[in-house]
């Protein structure tokens, strides 16, 4: 990653892609409204008969644990996952040709592939900010950590990323292809549970 992300055509053509994405949008939207749902489903269970809210020091750490694990499977699933088949889609036989015929190194297009997914990264994250605070607000937790933990989770889908083009760039039979996919997928799932296992012990640390 480099300096140049600032002016490189590739990552301007993908944010505009981004902006027009039909996708990209009603992704964020739904992400949004199932935090929505989440935490007030969660809030709604919690109160008792005269509508106070019992076990707040708990509540904070479960609307916690429920939020970071939606946030961390879209980063680690969904994120990587679209900029991983948009790159493998345009190394089809379709687009090939446009990549050996551009004066464009590979150095610009990994850094403008990753300035565009760490731009997509940073949308998420920050819609699910705001309930990580109300989190806080329900105490029991402390809020600079939760900000570690946030930013190790967005360190580790960085680095997913560059696995995920990796994978996207191999010129393999489709077999191998869906090989290395379903190791990809339970990878994944491993690595969902270790950053959340983590994430938890040290936002909820004392």
């Amino acid at each position: 990653m480099s300096a140049r992300w600032v002016i490189n055509p590739v990552t301007l053509k993908e944010l505009r892609q981004m902006v027009r994405s039909r996708l990209v949008a009603s992704g964020l939207i739904g992400f949004l409204l199932l935090q929505l749902t989440g935490v007030g489903f969660m809030l709604l269970l919690s109160r008792d008969d005269a509508g106070s809210t019992v076990g707040s020091l708990s509540l904070g750490k479960s609307l916690f644990h429920f939020l970071y694990f939606l946030i961390s499977a879209v980063l680690l699933f969904c994120v990587t996952g679209y900029e991983g088949t948009r790159l493998a889609l345009e190394r089809g036989g379709e687009h090939l040709d446009l990549q050996f015929t551009t004066a464009l190194t590979p150095r610009q297009f990994v850094d403008g592939k990753i300035a565009s997914a760490s731009v997509l990264i940073f949308m998420f994250t920050c819609s699910s900010l705001p309930f990580m605070v109300l989190s806080y607000l329900m105490r029991g937790l402390d809020l600079f950590r939760v900000f570690v933990a946030v930013a190790l989770l967005v360190m580790t889908a960085v680095c997913c990323l560059y696995g995920a083009l990796l994978l996207a760039t191999l010129s393999t039979t489709r077999l191998l292809r869906g090989i290395f996919l379903l190791i990809s997928v339970f990878f994944l799932f491993y690595l969902t549970v270790i950053v959340n296992v983590m994430g938890a012990e040290v936002a909820t640390s004392s």
